[in-house]
Parts: C-alpha cells; sequence; structure tokens
C-alpha cells in the first residue's frame, strides 16, 4: 500500500504537463496579465455609473399588440407609466425593449452585467495562473489547488448563470415600480447545458483535494 501511494507523485510527473513546463508556465503568465486587465476593465465599468435613461429587452405581454410601423412606439397595451416600449426591430412580436428613467438601484443593477462578467473571469484567470504553475513544476496536488478551482467553477457559475438574469431582474424591479400590468421581463433559460462544465471542474477540485491527501499520507509512510 505505501509503495502504491508513493506512486501518485511519479504518475502525476509523467501523465501531466511536466514534459512542457515553459509553455504552461507562459500560460500561466498570460492568465495572470490578462486576469488583471480584465478586473481592471471590470473596476472602470462599475465606475462608469449607467445612464439615467436606460433601455432593457421586454420578453411579452398579455393582450392585443399594436405599434405605429414608422415609429415602432407600442400603442395596445399602453405603454408603462414614465416609460417608452419600443420594437427592436418589425419581426420581434412579443419581444420589445423598454425605455424608463431608472432609479439609482436600477442603474447599478442594469450595469452589473458589463462588470460582473468582466469581474468574474478576471478572478478566474488571477486563480488559473498558480494552477498552471504547479502543474507546471510536475505538482498537481499542491496545497490550495482544489480551492483554486472551486473557485474557477464558482467564477463559472456567475458569468454563465448569474449574470444573464440581471438584466430581466432589473426590468421586473422597474415594472414593479412603474406599476404596469401584463407586461412581463425576458428571463431566457436560467439554467443551460454550462452548468455541466461547472459541475465537471467541481469534480475534478475534489479529485485534486483527494490526490493531495494522497500524496501526503504517501510521503508520510515512505
Amino acid at each position: 500500500m505505501a509503495c502504491r501511494l508513493s506512486m501518485v507523485p511519479r504518475i502525476a510527473q509523467r501523465f501531466g504537463v511536466h514534459t512542457r513546463p515553459h509553455v504552461v508556465r507562459l500560460g500561466a503568465h498570460l492568465a495572470r496579465r490578462f486576469g488583471i486587465f480584465c478586473l481592471v476593465v471590470a473596476a472602470l465599468a462599475l465606475l462608469g455609473s449607467a445612464p439615467r435613461e436606460v433601455t432593457l429587452p421586454v420578453a411579452s405581454f398579455s393582450g392585443s399588440w399594436g405599434a405605429d410601423e414608422a415609429q415602432g412606439i407600442v400603442t395596445s397595451p399602453a405603454a408603462p407609466p414614465g416609460a417608452t416600449v419600443h420594437t427592436p426591430d418589425s419581426s420581434s412580436i412579443g419581444r420589445l425593449a423598454i425605455s424608463f428613467s431608472a432609479t439609482l438601484p436600477e442603474r447599478l443593477l442594469a450595469a452589473a452585467p458589463h462588470w460582473l462578467g468582466r469581474a468574474s473571469v478576471g478572478v478566474a484567470l488571477v486563480w488559473l495562473a498558480p494552477l498552471l504553475r504547479t502543474f507546471a513544476e510536475g505538482d498537481p496536488f499542491a496545497p490550495g489547488n482544489g480551492g483554486r478551482l472551486r473557485g474557477i467553477a464558482g467564477a463559472a457559475f456567475v458569468v454563465t448563470h448569474v449574470v444573464p438574469l440581471l438584466t430581466p431582474l432589473t426590468v421586473a424591479l422597474a415594472l414593479h415600480r412603474l406599476g404596469a400590468s401584463g407586461w412581463a421581463p425576458d428571463w431566457g433559460f436560467p439554467v443551460h447545458t454550462s452548468l455541466v462544465f461547472v459541475l465537471l471542474l467541481v469534480l475534478l477540485a475534489g479529485a485534486l483535494d483527494v490526490g493531495r491527501r494522497l500524496q501526503v499520507d504517501s510521503e508520510g509512510l515512505v
């Protein structure tokens, strides 16, 4: 058993990326630089406030539909008080865009997809850099790699499942504030196949934790 456990670092070194460490180190360096760049861009997007007049998509409504083809302004049902509803194009029956004067929380929430997505990608890349460096050194089971991979999985979940919901959430809050009836935000598909990728990252993080425990046990027995 001790002999079998002591082979874990060698197997990781032989079948890992240790044969081309310079390529992986370069990838780690680029990931860290690009991650910092994404964080800076996200910070700038966060500092730049959204305009008071916000235009967001609306999915559907109850009642009859009609529009002035020349102006693209919805005439039936009536637009919510304090808002204007537009048709983005001639084929978007039932999929419209609403323009309204937003409150400060609505403005921040409307701008969140622009900075939160970039911030999540930046954090994931910053965490990826030390993970790649340990792989380049032939030690994929280094301390903290499981936690880093779980962090990357969390950032991927935010990008794929949280960010797409922020825009319809803003629309829902605005419609409730304006007292609009019959209008609904475009929620899309909250859960999709990218969740499988997130779950695979979580499982791989667990495998790295198990590998780390086996590596520590083997070092103690030799």
